[in-house]
């Protein structure tokens, strides 16, 4: 069985087949998956398609869980994206169960990873992340059912950072050098182009579409000073021009600084 894993191995090395390396010290935390292109400088870019936790053709040895058909697109076991050749299916580590890590990953100078870590059970991370400047790019999801999705890039010292950290939360789009997409907490969504800035949401179920920061649990903003939306009864603890809400039966706006009912 041991001489018969290491020839599968050998076999989608020479095919293309990608793995999905499983990490006890890091690049993260224990019981993390990622897709990672190896060490600064090298410039190969890798595909990879794969669902931690379900092992190739629903097998449980680890020798058939190793490594995914070689050749073949979309692997037995593996959800697989067109590129994914000879993809694989690891059995889950603790905290990572049932993660799916998928995507295109290139670096050249700095650090550069599509990963599931910490208590991601059931984390989607997906997309394609190349480093040409120093800090590199990183697509991650690190909480329960964590959504982390897009295009990770920097060309300067920056790092470019898709993040979705909180359970159930979403970060996707497009994060370019060293502006982050980040959506912190539980339901939160963050989502847009962060090219001059970063796109954050920090509050339960808080939405921020664009550059800028929602703050505001239960809230929408467009921007970091456009129209911020507030989705239950009563005006915002801070106020802020562009403020829209319900107190009773009237709504509100905030303008020039003067609370106005409509």
């Amino acid at each position: 069985m041991r001489g018969k894993a290491c020839t599968q191995r050998r076999t989608c090395a020479r095919r293309g087949a990608q793995v999905l390396r499983r990490f006890r010290n890091g690049p993260g935390e224990p019981g993390s998956y990622a897709l990672s292109p190896g060490p600064a400088g090298a410039s190969a870019g890798r595909c990879f398609g794969g669902i931690a936790g379900i092992p190739r053709k629903g097998r449980s040895s680890a020798a058939n869980a190793l490594a995914g058909t070689a050749g073949r697109t979309g692997a037995t076991g593996a959800t697989g994206a067109t590129g994914a050749t000879g993809a694989t299916g690891m059995t889950g580590a603790t905290g990572a169960t049932g993660a799916f890590v998928q995507g295109y990953v290139a670096n050249y100078y700095g650090v550069t990873n599509i990963i599931a870590s910490g208590d991601a059970r059931g984390a989607f991370v997906q997309g394609a992340a190349r480093g040409y400047g120093a800090g590199g790019a990183e697509i991650r999801a690190t909480a329960q059912g964590a959504f982390a999705q897009g295009y990770a890039y920097t060309a300067a010292a920056g790092f470019a950072r898709i993040l979705a950290s909180g359970r159930g939360a979403m970060a996707r789009g497009f994060a370019y050098n060293a502006n982050g997409i980040t959506a912190s907490a539980d339901g939160a969504i963050a989502l847009g182009y962060a090219s001059t800035a970063a796109i954050e949401a920090t509050a339960a179920n808080a939405v921020q579409f664009g550059p800028g920061t929602n703050a505001l649990a239960d809230s929408v903003q467009i921007g970091g000073a456009g129209i911020r939306l507030k989705g239950t009864s009563g005006a915002p603890g801070v106020l802020q021009n562009g403020d829209i809400w319900r107190a009773g039966a009237f709504v509100y706006i905030r303008s020039n600084g003067i609370s106005v009912q409509i």
